[in-house]
């Protein structure tokens, strides 16, 4: 009963007070437009692609069964938390770091450049560095401190993953996080990378290049372990090869030489070659084999990126967030500013007169 009577009471309150509080919110919507016209202009560009397998090869199973070949299918899928690691990840970075892409200038400059020549920052990257300068201003000075440098022998084979990140490449990390994300739908399985730039030409380019840059790794990731199991029997392959062509021709040779001679030391020495020659010879029929069954696994194992949506060219700009999202926010912001400071001057304000 107590809790409907309160709501009563605020009810009744802000319908006394409803012309004041509109004024607080009509300022908050002008404050929030004002705020979403400062905030720059963004382009956003997209690519939608699907990650699919060659289903050709299992059907050859049973004729393949026949010689021997093990092929198995292969439905594990390429793990969704890949996608942001790699376009995230350092690698990327020192890759971002030599391209370079159009502008709407018509020149070309690398993502490094534009950020330190072009770039606008946003409200939130503005309100964030004016509290840092302030929380840096106001913060106690050390004096007298020593502090201990850590110098890394990139030379040491302990070292030799150890890459310390330069500020350009720092400031390109922090812009992919902030600028390019990656969408997956559960139920198709489509793929959508998006990325935002406040030049058309520059976000074009950068959607095409960060996308064939997560379909090398997504692919090299995927099949490292076949390829490298491809390479090392390929190899294998290759010197039992040049064995086996030795061995064929010692035989050949040995016969050639002793066509018209019977003996017991010839027959043993032939017996003795074709031993080697056959032995060779099964050694390279089971290399073959398993070449063949690596090279098939391998090719099972690469996926195929299939473009849904190719990147367009964007035409017009957007604000993140939108500009109704700005009036709103500030619109909401303004009605409990609003309510509140009419609140305190009704019911709060003789408390704290009497204290």
């Amino acid at each position: 009963m107590e809790k409907e009577t309160e709501i009563i009471y605020l009810l009744s309150f802000l319908k006394k007070r409803w012309k004041p509080i509109s004024l607080f919110v009509v300022g908050g919507m002008v404050v929030g437009l004002l705020l979403a016209i400062l905030n720059p202009n963004e382009y956003r560009t997209e690519v939608s692609f699907l990650i699919e397998r060659d289903n050709s090869l299992p059907s050859m199973g049973g004729l393949m069964g026949i010689a021997g070949l093990n092929l198995r299918s292969t439905n594990e899928s390429i793990s969704p938390d890949l996608y942001g690691t790699v376009l995230e990840s350092p690698s990327f970075a020192f890759a971002l770091q030599e391209k370079y892409f159009p502008t709407e200038s018509g020149d070309t400059l690398t993502l490094s450049d534009f950020l330190i020549d072009r770039y606008k920052p946003t409200l939130r990257e503005r309100i964030t560095r004016t509290i840092n300068r302030t929380r840096r201003l106001f913060s106690k000075t050390k004096t007298a401190e020593t502090v201990e440098t850590v110098i890394f022998d990139t030379d040491s084979p302990d070292n030799s993953l150890i890459k310390e990140l330069s500020p350009e490449e720092q400031r390109i990390m922090n812009f992919v996080r902030k600028n390019i994300s990656i969408q997956r739908d559960k139920a198709t399985g489509l793929i959508t990378l998006q990325v935002y730039h406040q030049d058309r030409f520059f976000s074009a380019g950068l959607v095409s290049y960060a996308f064939d840059y997560l379909k090398d790794a997504l692919a090299e990731s995927k099949v490292e372990k076949a390829k490298r199991k491809f390479e090392f029997i390929e190899s294998q392959y290759d010197s039992a090869y040049q064995k086996f062509n030795e061995a064929h021709l010692r035989l050949a040779n040995f016969r050639d030489r002793n066509m018209n001679v019977s003996s017991a030391m010839v027959r043993t020495q032939e017996e003795k070659l074709s031993l080697e020659f056959n032995q060779a010879s099964s050694v390279i029929n089971s290399l073959g084999v398993q070449r063949e069954e690596s090279r098939i696994a391998y090719e099972e194992q690469t996926p195929i990126f299939s473009v849904i949506t190719p990147p367009i060219l964007p035409v017009k700009s957007i604000k993140r967030p939108s500009t109704l999202v700005y009036v709103l926010i500030f619109a909401f912001l303004g009605f409990l500013f609003g309510f509140a400071y009419f609140f305190y001057g009704a019911h709060l304000s003789h408390l704290f007169k009497s204290t």
